[in-house]
């Protein structure tokens, strides 16, 4: 049965080759629908790439979490993925809209390295914990994407600097917290201002979308990448952080 998940992110990937390509280039019909469709290929490609490697990988993983692993190796071996993951999505979304073959190549990769991640996370919790997580996560994504909509004159399409400085800081703060005192009150609280922040981001996301829409050009080819994917990156970190809020830990 779980082999035959993958036919949901192969038929996504057709749609959006047969909507969104044009003599060999991507065109801008249909921006936001093509740019949603891209976002939810990648959610569901890491769906089945992630369920694959939690299911046939338990053992590695259940070695990782419960051998006596140096927790030094432990730790270089997260900052060692996240970095590598941060880093390819940075050079996946910078890359000029030209290289867009090479940024399908890499957009894949961010997604099986972050399924990778997943699936470790993943295995900290009870899997009911993930499934109530998830259904959440997709009502909150949904009102919260009806809301720009509706409200789209009083979003910013823009961060400031000072919401990003205060943001990666909360972001620093949390990672101790959680490795630290990961049960504690003070980590609930930083876990539940970080979730808002990731709500707020999705608003100003989907806001800029609404934009680049209006001012895509086909001459200059729309990077469906990038957007597609900082939809993905929005919907699985408001998904961690509903997972950590409300989640039991093993």
């Amino acid at each position: 049965m779980l082999p035959l998940l993958i036919i949901i992110p192969l038929i996504l990937a057709i749609v959006i080759y047969m909507i969104s390509f044009k003599d060999g280039k991507q065109v801008c019909d249909n921006y936001i629908l093509i740019t949603y469709l891209y976002a939810l290929f990648y959610i569901c490609l890491t769906a089945y790439i992630t369920m694959m490697i939690f299911m046939h990988m338990r053992t590695l993983i259940n070695y990782i979490f419960t051998a006596d692993f140096n927790t030094y190796a432990y730790i270089a071996l997260v900052i060692v993925l996240f970095v590598t993951y941060v880093g390819l999505y940075f050079l996946t979304i910078m890359l000029p809209k030209k290289f867009v073959i090479l940024k399908h190549v890499l957009s894949l990769l961010v997604i099986f390295l972050g399924s990778i991640i997943l699936a470790i996370i993943f295995f900290t919790y009870a899997p009911d914990a993930i499934f109530i997580a998830l259904i959440m996560t997709v009502v909150l994504f949904i009102v919260l994407t009806l809301i720009t909509w509706k409200f789209q004159k009083y979003i910013s399409s823009k961060l400031g600097i000072v919401f990003i400085i205060v943001f990666l800081i909360l972001i620093l703060i949390e990672l101790l917290l959680l490795i630290f005192f990961p049960n504690s009150i003070l980590t609930s609280i930083i876990i539940f201002i970080v979730l808002l922040a990731l709500c707020y981001l999705l608003l100003v996301k989907t806001k800029a979308i609404i934009e680049n829409s209006k001012t895509c050009k086909d001459e200059t080819h729309p990077d469906y990448v990038s957007e597609g994917l900082g939809l993905y990156l929005s919907f699985k970190n408001i998904l961690l952080q509903i997972l950590q809020l409300r989640s039991r830990r093993r």
